[in-house]
């Protein structure tokens, strides 16, 4: 491990991986890194992001660790929709939330998560009315997983009520 000012750096590998294997993550252990630490982080400068996210994702890394790789296309599809590239971003999260749906009784959390930039997308795409549609299904689902104070439920209600009113449902 090192230090980087603020940010403490640890190397971690899957116990299953061989020194061979781990070495070829020496290039991309920032973002292995910095993916390892928690769910919720992610950097705040996207366009700096999204060179490790695809080096991440086309590295043996994203092969050995699918749940991380899951992890890494949805910070990834939400730095392209920063970035106006909303194809690749709807690509990456639709990959995303396949590996996810996949095993809904581990992965509902980030699923729910996932619908914040599912959203987004929509709405960038012009349909405002999906947009919504998903987030009136995604809140009471927030509410049930996350709970009714977490800052994700919170944003999904905020993410609706932004919605209704650029439909003309909501004033401000």
């Amino acid at each position: 491990s090192s230090d980087h000012g603020d940010v403490r750096v640890v190397r971690a590998f899957p116990s299953s991986m061989g020194k061979e294997e781990r070495s070829a993550f020496d290039p991309i252990e920032e973002i292995l890194d910095f993916y390892g630490s928690q769910f919720g982080a992610y950097p705040n400068d996207d366009a700096g992001a999204i060179p490790l996210q695809q080096r991440f994702l086309q590295s043996p890394a994203a092969g050995a660790d699918p749940a991380m790789t899951a992890k890494v296309r949805l910070f990834y599809a939400q730095n392209l929709l920063h970035a106006s590239n909303l194809d690749g971003a709807a690509e990456q999260l639709a990959q995303a939330q396949a590996f996810w749906n996949g095993d809904l009784e581990h992965y509902r959390d980030p699923l729910v998560r996932s619908r914040i930039v599912e959203g987004q997308i929509r709405k960038a795409r012009g349909d405002v009315a999906g947009a919504i549609a998903l987030y009136r299904t995604a809140l009471p689902e927030a509410v049930a997983v996350l709970g009714a104070d977490h800052d994700d439920t919170a944003n999904i209600e905020n993410s609706l009520a932004l919605a209704l009113m650029q439909g003309g449902e909501l004033e401000e």
